[in-house]
């Protein structure tokens, strides 16, 4: 098939431009084909344009609804898939242990300690407190 340039003289008849596929008509006087040198048009015979316009066309109408539908799920499952990784990372970290391996038999003794201290200070407390039961019983006497 010969190759037609924007800007070229051209005889009558229906051209087709590659990169846009769009029909151009030039008039029985014949005429320059719109466009730059570096636009590229295809002659298509009559019969040939009377097949091909209405398929582009019913193409045109099947597939740019699509293309919504196709972009509306793809944003759908987008936001599904952050969801759940944010769901994902939030029961991680609920999940997810509180220790450090090299701090975890201190911290357990520092603990331990500190309860070792609260238990003997309770019971510090407690001696005194019957020393000073047992000292005012003695005082009533």
């Amino acid at each position: 098939m010969k190759t037609y340039h924007g800007g070229e003289m051209a005889l009558p008849g229906i051209y087709l431009s590659r990169a846009s596929l769009e029909f151009t008509t030039v008039p029985r006087e014949g005429g320059l084909l719109p466009g730059q040198e570096k636009t590229n048009y295809w002659k298509l015979a009559p019969p040939v344009a009377i097949v091909l316009g209405p398929m582009m066309a019913m193409v045109y109408v099947m597939f740019v609804p699509a293309t919504g539908f196709i972009a509306g799920m793809v944003f759908l499952g987008m936001k599904v898939k952050q969801g759940y990784r944010l769901m994902a990372r939030e029961s991680a970290q609920v999940a997810s242990l509180s220790w450090v391996p090299g701090r975890a038999y201190l911290v357990r003794r520092r603990k331990a300690a500190k309860q070792k201290e609260t238990q003997e200070s309770k019971e510090a407390v407690d001696a005194l407190l019957k020393d000073i039961q047992e000292r005012r019983k003695g005082d009533k006497q």
